[in-house]
């Protein structure tokens, strides 16, 4: 009898060692087939937790409950899907959201607003059920899911480790262009994700990231024949949304908007106190590759002008909640001007996409206005350089 015991014991051993074995060990190996496994699914279900943590604990509050991601068929692949049932908070009552597109109509189910809105572009997915959101693992509806994590400057495999049922690789990764950081959790059997701990810190070196947490994940869960088209619950009210019109950018010659800002130091700058300088506006985010690529030109701008009656800021605008940007400049060693919170100012200047520039010339007028960053292109410094040559003369 002991020998048999002893035998079932070498077994297993023997087992877990192979098992072990043929576990991968590169990381990149491992995040290329995450994304290629992510990329094949058209449709997942799974419960989920989401959850702050350090100094996005208040900000990010706990949210738990189900979810569904669908896809449409390779002959309805325009179609889309979203539900989550969720629990926020201290509530013991699960809410339903819904979004989704038939290729046509877009729409979005708001139980908290008993609103329903719908339109023919996404923009009627705007505002809605933002708290269900936080459950939804975008990668599942991404064309390219770990292409980043994939690309990323640094990959580290960290080992092995449970997630509910299922065993995990666990991948550290930082983004190129310094777009921040993140660990993965992707299951041994499938490489499908897991769980994501998107880290941030705070401006006082605290921890300040979100997690999100997927068990009992089922891929290819049965949806109903009307998953993807619009059913109005009763008592709820339709709002027809239309998307804006893309905002433009300030005319050149144009008076630029008045604002007051605050530096991370509690200051308030006004562009009305900085009339007779020249003033140079970046829109910037941190999660943002180009605003970051963008930086260290901008750096060389302040170095080269500074006391020569030119202002360069940065407006942090469109900020990530787990991102810094007063820790992210300092450890750059970035010294130039730094506003924060500026998303009403971006609307304003009609900033659509980040990076955007603007150069204001001494009498508070534009004198030029661009989005997007190119390294060749010099066209700030030039703008700089006749206006001051102009003052002079």
């Amino acid at each position: 009898m002991r020998r048999m015991v002893c035998l079932t014991i070498s077994l297993g051993l023997v087992a877990a060692a192979a098992a072990q074995d043929k576990l991968l060990k590169d990381p990149v190996e491992i995040l290329k087939k995450a994304d290629a496994a992510t990329k094949a699914v058209k449709s997942v279900s799974y419960d989920a937790v989401f959850e702050g943590y350090g100094a996005n604990k208040e900000r990010s509050p706990r949210v738990k409950g189900s979810a569904i991601i669908g896809g449409g068929t390779k002959e309805t692949a325009n179609q889309s899907y979203f539900e989550a049932k969720i629990k926020t908070g201290k509530s013991d009552k699960y809410v339903t959201a819904r979004i989704g597109t038939d290729g046509k109509t877009y729409f979005a189910i708001d139980p908290k607003a008993k609103k329903v809105k719908k339109g023919d572009s996404s923009f009627a997915w705007r505002g809605a059920g933002s708290a269900a959101w936080r459950l939804s693992m975008g990668e599942f509806m991404h064309p390219t899911p770990f292409t980043d994590e994939t690309n990323a400057d640094v990959a580290e495999l960290k080992g092995v480790e449970k997630i509910g049922d299922e065993q995990c690789y666990k991948i550290y990764v930082e983004y190129a262009e310094s777009a921040g950081k993140a660990t993965w959790w992707f299951s041994t059997e499938d490489f499908l994700p897991r769980r994501v701990d998107r880290i941030g810190e705070g401006s006082d070196g605290e921890k300040a990231g979100t997690l999100l947490t997927l068990t009992n994940l089922v891929v290819s869960p049965k949806l109903s024949d009307n998953t993807f088209a619009l059913n109005v619950p009763n008592g709820y009210e339709v709002e027809e949304v239309k998307a804006p019109e893309r905002p433009k950018l300030l005319a050149l010659g144009s008076k630029a908007p008045d604002w007051s800002l605050q530096t991370p130091g509690g200051d308030t700058v006004s562009l009305s106190k900085l009339r007779g300088s020249i003033v140079v506006l970046d829109f910037w985010a941190v999660w943002c590759g180009p605003c970051v690529a963008a930086m260290p030109h901008v750096q060389e701008l302040h170095e080269k002008f500074k006391g020569k009656g030119v202002k360069i800021f940065g407006l942090n605008t469109w900020e990530r909640e787990e991102n810094d940007p007063v820790k992210f400049m300092k450890d750059k060693e970035y010294t130039y001007g730094l506003l924060l919170e500026s998303d009403d100012v971006s609307k304003a200047y009609g900033v659509s996409g980040i990076p955007t520039f603007y150069v204001i010339d001494q009498n508070g007028e534009i004198a030029l206005a661009s989005s997007g960053y190119s390294p060749n292109d010099k066209s700030i410094e030039k703008m700089i350089e006749k206006l001051l040559e102009d003052h002079e003369g």
